[in-house]
């Protein structure tokens, strides 16, 4: 050890570094089993290999072989990284353009490891150029990088894409800048002195950047710069649930037709975009072919896959009674899988030989978007951060959204008809509380009443002014309270801030916790919008989504409640409609009974004499 220089023990180092990070990713991808870790392992055992290979031969004169072959290996661990890239572009390790990059940094690689075999002015050429084509492979796949920024809603998944930036930097732009600007310093003394009359670089002595040990220092340093960026370029999949978000894919829509061609679903995957705008005529010439197709059946209903559409592509999936239709700027094996899983699932809810007229479309609405959160890894990655936007929001502005509620607001007008519906002392649990103001006060004037808010700042102040009521900061969604623990639910403009596809959700967990006989008195949206999220609330970000009041109403009735009236309201603060609607929780034993009743009017007594049953 007594002969070994430094240049030995930085290797030595940055060697169990990397061994640590392949153990590492052996354990990801034995849990995960996704490819993209498979290609990391591969990266890291290659500048492993190359690092070892300097290792056991850093007291040995220098020779063409083993520069050819550290080459190789650096630009082998180079390729991996290609794939993994891929994998986010276009969901598959090797398409065309991956390939022809792999065989391109090999052959660069080959080509610089060479370069002693050549005269000593174009091997010191090569060695200049060949970092620069490195840099033109990351620089394409940073364009790659940038569209996939570019079809995100959410910040938290723009992060994870600025993390796969910054790798691609360390990875394949800053390492092979530096080389070059050393290899620039070296080489241009000798190619200035070519030309007659130029003495600026006379005495110019370079000749320790050509030292071994130097060599060896800054090749590890650059190394080093790589396995951090490798790093930093993993983050995104480790801490992700949903490899979605990374496609580049422009994914528009997707569209349920039954038979006839005539759509019964539809699902918007971003925001329309007027510049972008598809030609719905020619949208409709395609259903109508994919119809006539269906109908005839035979082996077209299985072979059809995609249709050209314009700039974009239909990814088709037919299966008996209805045909789902996916509209991307090209396929991905991933979006395939998930449009495929999707018509698995949609299979057991379409009722194939139903007519449109027939068919209950809200029921079908709400189920079908929840499938399409699941089949398409939607629902972890836009749910947790709509769930950020919503709580940080209120916290931002929780004294200036107290100031714009009043006891004169029509909605409060409503609070007197729930209340004469329950006994003096009921617990009533009050979802979305907000700040407690007026709601929670006026309903704990004659009732124990438990408040729940995703805000914390707004739980805060209730507490400090409504210090004999109980309040819980907590996600509302996911509350746990006992079966038939409550005998009254309220709650107000909240639920319009939950992704609509856990609103049924939501209500059967609320209808759970409901006593039978129980009363809610729930608020919920009436436009038709899949979740919007605007910068203006209050001068913060806020989300919205919502169904339309037919469906909202439908939802309720799926759920098991019954509705007992609905009101119509405007909120002066967002100047948007919403509906509120009361309900009961019947017996189900006294359902069942009116079910079987077969006169009608009788029916329609029984039913209405249950709305005006006080809560014992």
């Amino acid at each position: 050890m007594a002969g070994l220089g430094a240049d030995f023990f930085v290797i030595f180092v940055l060697m169990l570094f990397q061994l640590v990070l392949l153990g590492i990713f052996i354990t990801l991808y034995i849990r995960k089993r996704q490819a993209s870790f498979l290609s990391l392992i591969f990266s890291v055992i290659f500048f492993i290999t190359s690092n070892a290979l300097t290792l056991a031969f850093i007291q040995r004169p220098q020779s063409w072989p083993l520069d050819f072959f550290q080459a190789l290996l650096g630009a082998a661990g180079l390729a991996p990284i290609v794939v993994f890239l891929e994998i986010f572009e276009n969901g598959v390790s090797f398409t065309q353009r991956s390939s022809l990059s792999i065989v391109f940094i090999i052959l660069v690689g080959s080509v610089k490891g060479a370069s002693h075999l050549f005269d000593q002015i174009l091997g010191e050429f090569i060695n200049l150029m060949a970092p620069i084509m490195f840099i033109l492979v990351g620089a394409f796949y940073l364009g790659a990088v940038k569209k996939m920024k570019e079809r995100i809603r959410f910040e938290n998944q723009k992060s994870k894409i600025r993390k796969m930036r910054v790798g691609v930097y360390l990875t394949f732009i800053i390492p092979k800048f530096l080389i070059g600007a050393l290899i620039a310093l070296t080489v241009l003394p000798i190619m200035l002195s070519l030309i007659p009359n130029v003495t600026i670089f006379e005495g110019y002595d370079v000749s320790f950047l050509q030292r071994t040990d130097t060599i060896h220092i800054f090749d590890m340093l650059l190394n080093t710069i790589q396995t951090i960026g490798l790093v930093i370029m993993t983050l995104p999949i480790v801490y992700s649930r949903s490899v979605f978000f990374m496609q580049s894919r422009k994914v528009s829509r997707l569209i349920v037709i039954n038979k006839d061609g005539i759509p019964v679903f539809e699902f918007p995957f971003e925001q329309k975009d007027e510049d972008e705008a598809i030609d719905e005529e020619m949208l409709t010439e395609a259903y109508a072919a994919i119809s006539t197709i269906m109908t005839r059946g035979g082996l077209a209903t299985q072979q059809l896959r995609t249709i050209n559409f314009s700039e974009l592509q239909l990814l088709t999936e037919i299966r008996e009674g209805f045909a789902i239709i996916l509209i991307a700027d090209r396929p991905t094996k991933f979006l395939v899988d998930s449009l495929e899983n999707f018509a698995d699932q949609f299979q057991d809810i379409f009722p194939t030989h139903a007519r449109l007229n027939e068919i209950r479309t809200q029921k079908l609405k709400y189920t079908a978007e929840k499938m399409v959160q699941k089949s398409f890894d939607l629902e972890d990655e836009e749910f947790e951060q709509i769930r950020i936007i919503v709580s940080e929001g209120y916290d931002k502005v929780a004294g200036e959204y107290l100031k714009t509620r009043s006891e004169e607001d029509p909605e409060v007008k409503l609070l007197p008809d729930f209340m004469k519906r329950l006994p003096v002392g009921a617990r009533v649990l009050d979802a979305g509380c907000g700040a407690g103001e007026p709601i929670t006060r006026i309903l704990s004037e004659k009732f124990k009443v438990t408040g729940v808010d995703i805000s914390k700042k707004q739980v805060e102040i209730a507490r400090e002014n409504l210090p004999f009521c109980e309040f819980i900061w907590q996600d509302m969604t996911t509350l746990t309270f006992p079966e038939e623990y409550f005998d009254g639910i309220i709650s107000y403009y909240a639920i319009p801030h939950i992704p609509r596809e856990e609103h049924k959700g939501f209500l059967e967990n609320l209808f759970r916790m409901l006593k039978n006989n129980g009363i809610a008195l729930l608020c919920f949206g009436t436009s038709d919008d899949p979740g919007t999220v605007v910068d203006d609330f209050f001068g913060v970000k806020m989300y919205w989504s919502s169904f339309d009041a037919g469906t909202n109403i439908e939802m309720l009735k799926e759920v098991g409640f019954h509705v007992i009236w609905l009101k119509l309201i405007l909120d002066d603060v967002t100047e948007e409609q919403h509906i509120f609607i009361l309900a009961r929780k019947l017996d189900t034993e006294f359902l069942e009974v009116i079910d079987a009743m077969e006169d009608v009017e009788d029916k329609v007594k029984v039913k209405e004499i249950t709305e005006e049953i006080p809560q014992e």
